[in-house]
Order: structure tokens, then sequence, then C-alpha cells
């Protein structure tokens, strides 16, 4: 029997990583949701049969109809669109509610930890982890069936820019061996989502870590370099990171990965042992 499937942010990186690995999946039907309908990646979902329908997250009504009749949903928020954790938290228990309402039986958040919680109140400024935590425990506690999927950081994000002084640099503001855990978010966090969707009711309750390679910013460089680009890492200090929009969430969050790991120290291979081969930065870099 087909079932549906809604998706959130069905055009991003994640609900798009979700979609294009559910339509290998017959069993599903996708109703893919976007506040767009006429824009051009809506439009390429459309066209490889993709049920496409208008809905903004900020509006109850608007989800309510947008979950009727699914079976399951992926939700997730863009923090970065707005900074505002206070406007992510909202979205996320607004989507949890419109869920439960609809009789959702499997609800699949893209989640992350705690940091503030973690940390004891070291670092209190990674909103877009919290936020996203504040959201998962209210979907435990208002008894909606979930599981959640946590997201490492995106390969995207480790790709070499030009200095000003023409230099062409990875620049992060960690140690050079730091490790850190790392996604091809594109093509590899959907399977993590499709795994949760096979398991079924097993899944319920569960948390799958969604990491490809463990890397330091020293291995990303040699990556580019076997590619046979000249590329070095920089170090960014504190004070330049300051400057920067969401500059201090971005500082703490990164000495957080450092300190602590983004999953805190779990292990990440009994998910990735649910989703068999993993794209690596290496195959990732030789792409670009």
């Amino acid at each position: 029997m087909v079932k549906i499937i809604t998706v959130i942010g069905s055009t991003g990186m994640q609900g798009g990583s979700v979609v294009r690995h559910l339509l290998e999946r017959p069993e599903w039907k996708i109703r893919a949701i976007t506040r767009d309908t006429e824009k051009p990646a809506a439009k390429a979902l459309q066209e490889k049969g993709v049920e496409v329908v208008k809905a903004d997250i900020s509006d109850y009504d608007q989800l309510l109809a947008a979950f009727d009749g699914a079976h399951a949903v992926f939700a997730v928020t863009n923090f970065w669109e707005h900074l505002n954790k206070e406007k992510e938290v909202a979205d996320g228990k607004r989507m949890a509610d419109a869920a439960k309402a609809a009789g959702v039986k499997h609800y699949i958040w893209s989640s992350l930890d705690s940091v503030e919680k973690i940390t004891k109140g070291k670092y209190t400024k990674v909103h877009h982890f919290d936020g996203k935590y504040e959201v998962e425990e209210y979907i435990n506690q208002i008894g909606l069936p979930a599981t959640f999927v946590l997201c490492a950081t995106y390969y995207d994000i480790f790709t070499p820019r030009t200095l000003p002084d023409g230099r062409s640099a990875i620049t992060l503001p960690v140690p050079s061996d730091a490790k850190l855990f790392i996604i091809d978010t594109a093509a590899d966090f959907g399977k993590f989502v499709a795994a949760a969707l096979k398991m079924g009711d097993s899944a319920i309750g569960r948390r799958l870590l969604g990491s490809g390679d463990e890397l330091s910013p020293s291995e990303m460089v040699a990556a580019w370099k076997k590619k046979g680009r000249e590329v070095v890492f920089v170090q960014t200090p504190k004070d330049m990171m300051m400057i920067q929009p969401a500059g201090e969430e971005l500082w703490e969050m990164f000495q957080y990965f450092v300190e602590y790991g983004i999953f805190n120290g779990v292990d990440v291979r009994p998910s990735q042992e649910l989703v068999g081969d993993l794209e690596s930065y290496e195959r990732w870099v030789m792409r670009q």
C-alpha cells in the first residue's frame, strides 16, 4: 500500500535530499511543501511526478491541510533565513501540533543537540542547535510518534575561498587538527530519513546521526591538493568571527565542536550502518 509523506523544505538541501531518495521507493507518494510553487525547483519536482503543495510553516491551517492523509512527515526549519531562535521554535512546535492533529503516524524531525545544556551554560549563543532541541523535547512531550535525525556539518561549508592575498584557503575558527563530523547533505542526508521510514515503528523515539566523514582541516586541505588545487588552511581568529553576521553564534558552535563534538561523543557508526555507502569528502572534492 502506497503511503503519503509530506516533506517540508522540499527545495532545500535536506528536504531535497529526502525527496530524491524517496523517489526511488515506490511505496511512498511524496507531497512536497514549498512557499512558491512557481519557482524552478518546485517545477522540477512536479516534472518528476511529485505532488507540490503551497504552504507556509508559519500558517497552522496550511500545515494541517498539507499533512492531511499523510502517514509520515519530514520537518525541518531554516534558522539562517531569519536568525531568530524564538521563530524557529515557534515554527517547529506549530508543525508538530499540526502533525499531531492530522494523525501523522511517523514524524521525522531534523534536530540537533542543546549546546547550552551539554556545556552547562558555557556556550549559550548556539541558538540553531538549542532551538531545534527544544522542539525535539516538545515533540516528545505531546506524544507525537517521531524519529530525530541530526545532520552533521555540510561538506559545502568546507570549500576553499580566495583570500585578499590571492591564496586559496579553507578558513575555520578551529585548530588544523580538530576532527569534525561532516556530510554530503544533498547526496546522503536523505538516506538516513529513508532508513528511519523503512524501520517503521522500531524507529519511533530513536535518534539517527547523519554523518559522512570525520576529518580535520588539514585532511580537507590534503583532499583539495590531491585534486591538484593549491589550498592552505587558515585558522580564523575570534575577533574576525565577531564582525561576521551571527559571528558569535558560529564561534561558539565551532568551539563546541572542538571540545565536545557535534554529536557530543555519541558513536555515529550504528546510524551509518543503516544506510550503507556514504559519499566521502575526497570523492565530493573531486566532483567540484
